[in-house]
């Protein structure tokens, strides 16, 4: 039965399409996590310095508790998170067949221009997409239905049928109407999110060669002796967290456009 086995198609590209959404996110909250991590560290060394300023009295007790207390709500926050990730990992698991055990090692998303990305055609694309060609065989299907109406009930006695084939054909119209302006709106709504995405990836790849700079300033005024090592390790963890807007960045595009083949192929929105 061709209803059957499209059901079942259409099941299957709805859980791979799922497990794609579900991976990146996976490797988005990796990515967290170790963003996490160095701000623990960051916190940790400026409790070291704070206590020592205690002790100095340069500082109050009540310093170190504020930091203290963030500290704690960090690591509440990452057990949490590490709590996330195991979850979804079972998720990601389960979708394809393993043991849900939640211990999957992720291997990394493909980089830009390996991603077999080509430039999208709005209009081309609307109109090769699935949903609007199966939308237009649908509509195609009703016409044929419609016209053969016309023909076998043309006797005053089949007159009521030949009205109730119109009132179906008529709905036909109406519904294909109905799903070609609610396809072509969300349709559009994700083509013009591939453009701001990869606007914001640019500037992120911006931000990043800044800090690039930045860190290689102050390291030199390190190794001359004119600032601390506090600050080359501040410099150092800013580059770190402008390569990982980077990658949030490239993440999201990237998810847009494996939302945007599968709207075009699958129909998926």
């Amino acid at each position: 039965n061709a209803d059957v086995v499209w059901q079942l198609n259409s099941t299957v590209d709805q859980m791979v399409a799922a497990g794609q959404t579900l991976y990146i996110t996976l490797v988005g909250l990796e990515q967290q996590a170790a963003d996490g991590q160095r701000s623990l560290a960051a916190l940790d060394r400026s409790l070291e310095e704070l206590r020592l300023r205690q002790q100095l009295g340069q500082v109050s007790r009540q310093n170190v508790d504020e930091v203290e207390a963030q500290r704690t709500q960090v690591v509440s926050q990452l057990n949490t998170l590490d709590t996330t990730i195991t979850t979804y990992k079972s998720q990601l698991q389960t979708l394809i067949g393993a043991e849900p055990t939640g211990e999957i090692s992720l291997g990394a998303l493909p980089v830009q221009g390996e991603d077999g990305w080509t430039a999208p055609d709005y209009e081309a694309d609307l109109a090769a997409s699935w949903t609007l060609r199966n939308a237009e065989k649908t509509l195609k299907d009703a016409k044929e239905d419609w016209n053969d109406a016309q023909s076998d009930y043309r006797g005053s006695r089949k007159q009521y049928l030949l009205q109730a084939a119109e009132h179906t054909w008529a709905a036909a119209k109406l519904t294909y109407q109905s799903a070609f302006q609610e396809f072509e709106t969300s349709f559009r709504t994700l083509y013009d999110s591939l453009a701001d995405k990869e606007n914001t990836l640019n500037s992120k790849r911006s931000a990043l060669a800044w800090q690039q700079t930045v860190l290689e300033t102050t390291q030199k005024r390190y190794e001359l002796g004119q600032v601390a090592k506090m600050k080359l390790l501040a410099a150092q963890d800013d580059l770190a967290a402008a390569q990982s807007a980077v990658d949030g960045a490239w993440r999201d595009l990237l998810s847009a456009r494996t939302s945007y083949r599968w709207a075009v192929e699958q129909g998926l929105m």
